[in-house]
């Protein structure tokens, strides 16, 4: 079986017979070599991209024979070639144009037909889109071609048979450049990512002739301009403000599934990536215990919210979980994303001891002052009172971030044991009192 390969300079070299003989292409340029079954009178067709005055058939045997060649067509039947009558050689060639050729070697003819593809190139007429999914999702490309009937001609058949490839491909490329490209057709349709942005689609073929391994015979497509309508953002990102007190705990323990903290938790939203076809935003937020349409609308790029509740589902144990959600559009196309918002459960703890005059040394430690540790407690609820042992109050304060140092009137208190009363509610609707004594140290020289 004869096969076909490429060669890109100046001969292919095809072995057609066990007794060691060849046909040789000399050709610059791609060419293909095969047969048609359909056509038992032809040994050989030979594909040229395009025939040249150098172009020409060899055939080669490494003993020496007799040769001549022939043309042959549908009106005049066999034409011999006088100059190419030979005796005594190993080789024979013939310069060729399209059309049959005869080999005489040694009284046996061997059957060739020779096609110049230049003159059957494909006509690429037009290129168009169609939307699929309102071209939100995906595109539908069509190539609009047409192709000229290829026929060869076998004399000793007297028949014509058409010349078709073995497959052709449609092969697609967007500039600028986009995800999903180039895609590559078997037929002149083809389906691909909606871009984002304008792009220009061009489109060009392959034609593998006998089988599909061998290089193809390439021609150039057509073009069409594509106005974008797919909208498109790649994440939500999200910041925690952080509060500035040391002693409130788990200020933010978000990750990259969900946004965590302790609350009120206070959020900046916004999207990365987001495609210039954009139009509308709308950031909806709500919780697992409302309707999934949400409560709180925001329309602008980027969104701030505070979470304040996270009261306790009445008929579970569980926390109620928000829940944002962006959805970006045009007047064609949106697309969606959400991420969940997890406040964490209330916290109050105090200490029992204070070192008075232990912050002169420079230090943070969390015994230069009386602080209260808390996690998620509802703003205005927070209130704490110290007392001596006699039952006098000292001090007092009512925001959790605040501490006391020791000092009552400006002066620090004297050393003893002293007592606290700390009441505040969590955001999960969690009432707190908490009742302790407090240890007061002095430092050595205060």
């Amino acid at each position: 079986m004869n096969t076909l390969r490429y060669i890109s300079s100046l001969f292919l070299l095809i072995l057609v017979s066990p007794m060691q003989a060849n046909l040789i292409v000399n050709h610059f340029g791609k060419s293909a070599i095969g047969t048609i079954s359909s056509l038992s009178g032809i040994d050989t067709v030979v594909i040229f991209d395009e025939i040249h005055n150098e172009t020409q058939l060899t055939f080669t045997t490494n003993s020496s024979n007799d040769f001549s060649w022939s043309t042959f067509s549908e009106t005049d039947g066999e034409v011999l070639i006088p100059s190419s009558v030979v005796s005594g050689v190993k080789s024979s060639s013939v310069k060729v144009n399209e059309g049959g050729y005869v080999m005489l070697m040694n009284g046996v003819k061997h059957y060739y037909y020779v096609v110049d593809y230049s003159k059957y190139q494909p006509l690429a007429d037009t290129a168009t889109v169609t939307l699929v999914d309102k071209g939100c999702s995906f595109n539908e490309l069509n190539a609009v071609v047409s192709f000229p009937k290829i026929e060869v001609y076998s004399i000793k058949d007297n028949k014509k048979a058409e010349l078709i490839p073995a497959r052709t491909t449609y092969n697609w490329n967007a500039t600028p450049s986009v995800n999903g490209f180039p895609v590559s057709s078997l037929s002149k349709t083809a389906i691909a990512p909606a871009p984002f942005e304008d792009v220009k689609y061009t489109f060009d073929l392959n034609r593998y002739f006998f089988n599909s391994g061998t290089t193809p015979f390439n021609t150039e497509g057509k073009s069409v301009n594509y106005k974008a309508i797919a909208v498109n953002f790649t994440s939500i990102v999200h910041k925690v403000n952080e509060r500035s007190a040391e002693n409130e705990k788990e200020k933010d323990k978000s990750g990259t599934a969900s946004i965590e903290g302790s609350a009120p938790l206070d959020v900046s939203l916004s999207l990365e990536g987001v495609s210039k076809t954009v139009a509308y935003y709308d950031w909806t937020i709500w919780s697992n215990l409302e309707k999934s349409t949400g409560v709180i609308t925001y329309r602008d790029k980027e969104a701030r919210h505070t979470f304040f509740e996270n009261v306790k589902n009445i008929n579970t144990t569980n926390l109620v979980d928000y829940y944002v959600k962006i959805t970006v559009s045009n007047n064609y196309c949106e697309k969606s994303d959400s991420v969940e918002v997890k406040l964490r459960t209330s916290e109050l703890s105090a200490p029992n001891i204070l070192v008075l005059g232990f912050n002169n040394r420079g230090t943070n430690d969390e015994l230069q002052q009386f602080k209260v540790a808390y996690k998620s407690i509802q703003p205005g609820t927070f209130h704490c009172w110290i007392t001596n042992r006699w039952g006098r109050k000292v001090y007092e304060f009512n925001d959790p971030s605040y501490g006391w140092d020791g000092k009552s009137g400006g002066k620090y208190v004297s050393p003893g044991v002293y007592y606290y009363v700390v009441k505040a509610t969590g955001t999960d609707g969690r009432p707190y009192t908490l009742k302790g004594s407090l240890t007061i140290l002095r430092e050595k020289g205060l």
